[in-house]
């Protein structure tokens, strides 16, 4: 049997009135990558806090390499040598590469000489196959150079635990396959992962082990064999539990997520355009789509059809985004809809523009509930911001979805899930004939995806077509009627 890197025995966290970790059991044993699938995030930056620092305990005991590190007694406390990578770089900028991982490290000699550092730093970065040299500044890196260096500081550092938390969603999906090499490297070193993530296909590929965590808790544990459909039916199960306990007793426990309906199911994949409106031709048109990193393109848009764009090179994605987006000087999107151009595809209300995290950059705390819904639908109703009727037959309408509470609470104050459900049915109500979303699954749990993928089949079902700008192919295409790839020149 492999010995245990880690273990959180019965472990209960409190902080204040309120209990983060309940009873949670966890183990990472030597040389495992262990998966752990959040359903929701409740709990889960607590999780992190009691793995690296060692906060008093409520209840329960922490191991670290077979020794006792954090317990609720009264015990000697301090952090773990373990490393985490997510999408915040933890190194130091305007540093070089070599500055990082040595000139840095807790065991610094007080000189020293840079040209042999760098030189004892080559032969990792030869076996891992990854052309970095060791003077690069920190700032010129890529996302996925980033998260090579973190890791091999780690590994240099004598960390035997790096926990990597979503890491397809910023480093690109054909960067992900070596990734997973320089982890078996890893490995063969004796090193252990945890990995978070929500995407049901990577913990299946990667994953010796896998964790299923919910509010605070470990809901259960299973071995590889299980397979990935098995892995989504049951976290669809646990959403649509939450879903039905929300509708009969209102808002459940602290960070449960629900949708507005039962989850759907994988919708299968599709070549070609499944909905590709017949003689009427695309709804929606881009024509001669091109930037620095990527050669020319058109890209028709049909009613009603859930159209994923792959770009999966950080760079081709960043740049997609920003043109699109309407946020490149000097660049412009052609649009077209029912072959006429569109001179300002950022001002028309025929498209909608979804950013990443839109819950928190596109939700106005000074605004009310109702102006926040009806902000871009101006166009639908002459002075529809003064008009009662407009408003009341709105409630009357939305209340199922929207509930009735949330007309009447401070914006400020309201769930994500709220807050999701608002930008979505703003959308809705708006009634474009394509909304662009910018990685609507980034770092979001497990129900809170299947949350957005419940508004976004409301927005289908409208006739609205869905276009998801995205690294990550895989988190969506099964939902997909059509894939476009974007690719270099």
């Amino acid at each position: 049997m492999n010995s245990e890197v880690l273990r959180l025995s019965r472990v209960t966290y409190r902080d204040r009135d309120n209990v983060f970790l309940r009873d949670y059991d966890l183990e990472v044993r030597s040389g495992e990558i262990m998966g752990l699938v959040p359903l929701n995030m409740y709990g889960l930056p607590a999780l992190l806090d009691v793995i690296l620092y060692n906060p008093q305990l409520y209840y329960g005991t922490v191991y670290y390499m077979g020794e006792v590190v954090n317990s609720w007694h009264e015990i000697e406390r301090s952090p773990n040598p373990i490393t985490v990578v997510d999408n915040v770089s933890s190194l130091v900028a305007g540093q070089s590469v070599v500055t990082n991982i040595y000139e840095l490290s807790p065991n610094s000699p007080y000189y020293i000489q840079e040209r042999k550092l760098e030189r004892e730093l080559q032969p990792y970065l030869d076996e891992i196959g990854v052309n970095i040299s060791p003077r690069t500044r920190v700032e010129d890196l890529t996302a996925f150079e980033r998260v090579v260096v973190e890791i091999l500081r780690g590994v240099i550092w004598g960390h035997k635990l790096i926990v990597l938390r979503e890491v397809s969603a910023y480093i690109g999906e054909n960067k992900m396959e070596q990734l997973y090499g320089i982890m078996d490297w890893c490995r063969e070193n004796g090193i252990s992962f945890l990995y978070i993530s929500s995407h049901y296909d990577e913990i299946q590929a990667i994953c010796d082990r896998t964790a299923l965590m919910s509010n605070g808790r470990i809901l259960m544990k299973l071995d590889r064999e299980m397979t990935e459909d098995l892995l989504e039916e049951i976290c669809i199960k646990e959403y649509q539990d939450h879903e039905i306990f929300r509708k009969k007793n209102g808002p459940g426990e602290a960070g449960s997520a629900g949708g507005p309906e039962t989850a759907g199911g994988a919708a299968g994949i599709a070549i070609g355009p499944k909905k590709a409106g017949g003689a009427s031709g695309p709804a929606l048109e881009i024509r001669a789509l091109e930037g620095e990193t990527f050669g020319k393109t058109d890209i028709p848009i049909y009613r009603g059809e859930y159209l994923v764009i792959h770009a999966p090179d950080i760079r081709i994605f960043e740049e997609l985004v920003q043109i699109i987006f309407g946020d490149k000087p000097g660049s412009y999107v052609t649009m077209l809809i029912g072959g006429e151009r569109i001179y300002d595809p950022q001002m028309t209300r025929e498209a909608a523009y979804l950013r990443a995290n839109p819950d928190e950059s596109m939700v106005f705390d000074k605004m009310s509930y109702m102006d926040n819904l009806l902000l871009t639908s101006d166009h639908m109703a002459k002075s529809v911001w003064s008009r009662g009727g407009v408003k009341k037959s709105i409630r009357q309408e939305f209340s199922d979805l929207l509930g009735e509470d949330v007309f009447s609470k401070d914006v400020d104050t309201l769930s994500q899930r709220e807050r999701i459900i608002l930008v979505y049915t703003r959308v809705l109500l708006q009634h474009p004939r394509a909304v662009f979303c910018e990685m609507p699954f980034n770092d979001v749990d497990t129900q809170t995806k299947l949350l957005i993928r419940d508004m976004q089949k409301r927005l289908n079902e409208s006739g609205i077509a869905v276009a998801v700008l995205t690294m990550n192919l895989n988190e969506n295409v099964l939902e997909a009627d059509r894939v476009i790839r974007i690719g270099g020149k």
